[in-house]
């Protein structure tokens, strides 16, 4: 599904550098950064009702290592790991549209 959604719009007629939500480079790097300390102080706080959050797939990783045998949790944490990435990804296909269509509007005159 991903793939498909990738090659419709791989023809796309736009510029990434007209497409962004943020000019600035560090601030991307900044929200990103500032995202994944929240999620991970979520995780934290809240652990006994994120037992899927894609912030404990290390834990998980390593609990199977040592132990041989994959737990149940880690499953589910990568099927929603995988929904996620999903979900962010057709997000950003229909922002950078939006935006695209949005910087190639001809301007209105009154």
């Amino acid at each position: 599904m991903l793939a498909l959604i990738i090659k419709k719009y791989d023809k796309c007629q736009f510029s990434f550098e007209k497409c962004t939500l943020f000019k600035t480079p560090g601030l991307v790097a900044f929200l990103t950064f500032a995202t994944v300390v929240l999620l991970g102080v979520i995780t934290t706080i809240f652990a006994h009702i994120r037992a899927w959050s894609p912030n404990r797939i290390a834990d998980y990783s390593q609990q199977m290592l040592v132990t041989g045998s994959a737990p149940s949790d880690l499953i589910g944490t990568a099927i929603v790991t995988i929904i996620m990435i999903v979900v962010l990804v057709v997000a950003s296909v229909y922002t950078l549209k939006w935006q695209s269509k949005k910087n190639s509007a001809p301007a209105s005159s009154f």
